[in-house]
């Protein structure tokens, strides 16, 4: 268990009370102890006995007290719906020290006498579990718990000693093993926000550089659109629809690595499904205008929602274009800012799949909670969409602050120890130490230059400064620091029970071992003799020293696990070993350290450091032809860290998993991925080449006509063309004709700088391919002469018998030069055998059977079959033919 005087890490707190649950449902005694019954030193006996010191009872009394005594309270499960402002709390889930919405449920629960002390130290007795997690500040109105309760509970007793800012709406009935969050198909939020975040804003007012920022004058400047007062602004009907057509981009399945924090590209968890994003029409309230956004989706993760409404302002307000947002869900690391929380609330927890199921049994009810939904409406609009209206108008909270870049973040992103702003100016100490900054919860944390983060951010492992202040060496008791980016080690620090101490002291949580990624700063956390008998499902890829990965991350061309055995070329089809291979299972020795470490005052043993695989460099390649690279703006340092960079000149190599950036010169394409990276064996991952951008030949078979190059000098219309050629095209009559309904073709085309032709080209079709509509007899007998166009994909097929082509069966043209015909047709039943192709003939266009009569006319086409092959288990065969058919 956790040392009881450390806090416990708000995101580890649910992995702790899974490991308390299970040890409670395996250990912990049924049978508790009825309130009041027990005296501190009398009891009462269940036959109204005189009450007599427990001193001197009998052996027999005493037996008997102890039956009589504990009385088993029977529990059922339910579901608790309740709704709360969350302006002030830290979020949702009990963190110890902290004022959040459990906390105070709990302590009313204990008071009403629906749980004894024991629950309340340990809620997992009552198998207590929440459908969503909200954060600090981020309020709610049909959040869902689901516990264990005694029978019939009643919410108003509960709400007597609860705050006003929290109440319960209803207690339901509900089955055996319903949990609130596992059973939960999807979560609607909504944010309501002001309008005026959306204008569109002339960035040259802010292009302010000087070192220090007049925050009085920026917010002046804010406080006027288009000459007049802010809240004035009302959102047109060009903007509002191109607001919702914005909002549909984000449904369906993306990577939202870069919506949250401390989550990798490749980490599944990245994996995100948006049901619906939309948004209702604006209102106004107290002269300001207001908007409210609806996103629905399976889950979501930290600060998700607050940086889609982030991303999607600045989107709007053209502080950023289309590739930057689509480029957001891709490996590329982008730094979102946050929206406030205020004005984001839980409005719905789904559990469609619980009703249709268990709401019409007769014994449970549904989960849609319509008989509160006037009491829910009335607190949501009294209490929540209130205090948005009344902090928003009074307090401006979505203006609160702009970035020395110009840049619009939040108020709340204001010294929390995440950079907001791009250049950094949201976190520095001329704005956290101000006087206008104000001081630190005494449950927090304060770092050196004056942000506030969570009370147990110290020597963690994790850097929550962004100076890393929390894990530096004099706090953490280390000779070289905490978990950042410059602290090689962290010397003498206890690591949490769930944690990983790394070889050189430094502590990453468990979840961070044997993942493929490095996490500890000496790479100790993937090496064979740490990852070598963990154990790995049978769906996952387990990497040849024992982490284990997604097993879609095999041979996908990108190094997941931290030897690069994901993809090992003999496994991935390319049987070529690398120059330099690397056994992971034998790496190269090193001198292992001292197992003792001597220091003024205490006496330490650490075990030996395992062996390390060798990480080789990789040798910078040369500049490609028709363009160049540069190295990955997260990369870069000093000024350039904000933008991609040139190496410094004499550097030679890069270390295993720096990144380099590839593009092509005007006129060209680059043809690969852009990303390329280091291979921790020493080798560059597959560079792409640039092309010459060209538009396809316009002639073939079914067109032609006359084409001009930028210059105006005519050339083939067969060749690839450059962009500026321009095309006149005609289909090749009386075979082909155009095709008339596809309007957005065209004749006359210009081949585009991208290699595309504006508009498509046109589309000939055969003359002879369309079907004349007459209906054929089911016989011969009383049938009537055939034309051209009446069977257009017949074709007739002969057999060769002694120099004379005798009609064999019929065939239907499926492709230019391919027929297919019954398997029996082209069997000979005596040999048991299919006779040779070439003994075979076929006449398409023919209106005669005979395969060398004159009267065939000149639409006929005659062939020898060049081959066939047969269908597996049907009676089909697909013959070939050498010439081109045109019917």
């Amino acid at each position: 268990m956790p040392n009881q005087s450390e806090p416990v890490k708000s995101e580890h707190l649910f992995k702790i009370m899974a490991h308390y649950y299970f040890l409670g449902t395996r250990f912990t005694r049924t049978v508790v102890t009825q309130p009041n019954i027990m005296s501190e030193n009398k009891v009462i006996d269940t036959n109204q006995q005189e009450k007599r010191p427990l001193e001197e009872e009998t052996e027999h009394d005493a037996k008997k007290i102890k039956t009589d005594t504990f009385v088993r309270i029977k529990k059922r499960n339910f579901a608790m719906m309740l709704g709360y402002l969350g302006k002030n709390y830290f979020g949702m889930q009990r963190n110890p020290g902290m004022a959040t919405i459990e906390e105070e449920l709990i302590s009313a629960m204990l008071k009403a006498k629906l749980i004894n002390s024991g629950d309340f130290e340990t809620i997992q007795n009552i198998n207590f579990q929440r459908a969503a997690r909200t954060d600090k500040g981020v309020s709610a109105v049909r959040q869902t718990v689901s516990l264990k309760l005694p029978e019939n509970p009643c919410k108003d007793t509960l709400n007597a000693h609860l705050p006003e800012d929290i109440r319960v709406f209803a207690i339901k009935r509900v089955t055996k093993g319903f949990n609130s969050k596992s059973q939960c198909d999807a979560r609607t939020y909504s944010y309501t926000i002001p309008t005026f975040a959306f204008a569109d804003e002339n960035m040259e007012e802010f292009a302010e550089t000087a070192e220090f920022v007049d925050v009085d004058k920026r917010m002046e400047q804010l406080s006027t659109i288009d000459g007049k007062p802010y809240h004035e602004y009302r959102l047109t009907k060009e903007k509002l629809e191109e607001l919702r057509e914005m909002l549909k981009l984000y449904e369906g399945t993306h990577n939202f690595h870069n919506f949250t924090s401390k989550v990798l590209p490749l980490d599944p968890r990245a994996k995100r499904f948006i049901m619906s994003f939309t948004t209702e029409d604006p209102f106004v309230v107290d002269d300001m205008e207001f908007i409210t956004l609806k996103v629905k989706g399976q889950s979501f993760m930290l600060h998700q929602i607050r940086k889609m409404v982030a991303m999607s302002i600045g989107l709007l307000r053209k502080h950023i274009n289309r590739e930057i947002f689509d480029q957001a869900f891709e490996r590329r690391k982008y730094d979102i800012s946050r929206a406030p929380s205020l004005g984001l609330m839980l409005n719905i927890v789904h559990y469609d799949y619980y009703n249709k199921k268990y709401g019409s049994d007769g014994v449970h009810e549904k989960l849609d909670w319509m008989e509160c939904e006037e009491e829910i409406r009335e607190f949501e609009k009294t209490k929540i969409l209130k205090d948005v209206f009344d902090t928003e108008i009074k307090e401006k909270a979505v203006q609160q602050y702009r970035c020395d870049d110009g840049q619009c973040v939040s108020g709340e992103a204001l010294c929390d120890g995440l950079i907001d702003c791009v250049d950094g100016s949201d976190e520095t100490r001329k704005i956290c130490r101000s006087p206008r900054n104000p001081p630190c919860n005494p449950r927090t944390f304060r770092c050196d230059y004056g942000a506030c983060v969570d009370g147990d951010a110290p020597c963690n492992g994790i850097k929550d400064c962004a100076d890393n202040s929390d894990e530096s060496p004099s706090r953490c008791g280390g000779v070289g620091g905490g978990g950042g980016d410059n602290n090689p080690s962290i010397g003498n620090l206890t690591c949490g029970v769930h944690q990983f101490r790394c070889d050189n002291g430094q502590c990453i949580h468990r979840t961070d071992m044997c993942d493929g990624n490095v996490d500890c700063n000496d790479r100790s956390d993937e090496t064979a003799l740490v990852c070598g008998s963990f154990g790995c499902p049978q769906t996952v890829f387990r990497c040849a020293y024992g982490a284990c990965i997604d097993n879609d991350l095999k041979c996908n061309g990108v190094v997941n696990c931290a030897d690069g055995s994901d993809e090992d070329r003999k496994m991935c089809g390319n049987p070529a070993p690398p120059p330099n291979p690397i056994d992971p299972w034998q790496p190269k020795p090193r001198p292992p350290p001292s197992t003792t470490t001597t220091t003024t005052s205490t006496t330490t043993t650490r075990r030996p450091q395992p062996n390390i695989p060798v990480v080789n460099t990789c040798a910078l390649p040369a500049q490609p032809d028709n363009g160049s690279w540069v190295l990955d703006k997260r990369q870069c340092m000093g000024n350039a860290k904000y933008s991609d960079c040139d190496l410094d000149s004499g550097v030679r190599e890069l270390d295993a998993g720096r990144v380099i950036l590839y593009s092509c010169n005007s006129g060209f394409r680059l043809v690969g991925n852009n990303e390329v990276f280091c291979r921790f064996e020493g080798q560059w991952s597959a560079t792409p080449t640039c092309e010459r951008i060209t538009c396809p030949g316009l002639s073939d078979e079914t067109k032609t006509g006359s084409c001009t190059a930028a210059n105006g000098s005519y050339i083939p219309c067969s060749q690839p063309m450059e962009p500026g050629s321009r095309g006149d095209l005609q289909c090749k009559e009386p075979t082909y004709r155009q095709d008339t309904t596809d309007i957005t073709r065209n004749s006359k085309v210009l081949c585009s700088p991208d290699g595309q032709w504006l508009p498509k080209p046109i589309l000939c079709l055969p003359v002879c391919g369309q079907a004349s509509g007459i209906d054929g007899q089911p016989l011969i007998v009383d049938g009537q002469p055939a034309t051209i166009s009446a069977f257009p994909w017949h074709g007739t097929l002969y057999l060769d018998e002694n120099g004379e082509k005798q009609f064999k069966c019929g065939a239907t043209v499926i492709h230019k030069d391919l027929l297919v015909t019954a398997s029996h047709c082209v069997y000979d039943d005596g040999r048991r055998q299919y006779r040779n192709p070439k003994k075979y003939y076929v006449a398409v266009g023919n209106t005669f059977r005979d395969y060398d009569t004159v009267y065939q006319g000149g639409y006929a086409q005659r062939s020898q079959v060049s081959g066939q092959q047969q269908r597996e288990c049907t009676d089909l065969s697909y013959i070939y033919i050498p010439i081109r058919s045109h019917v």
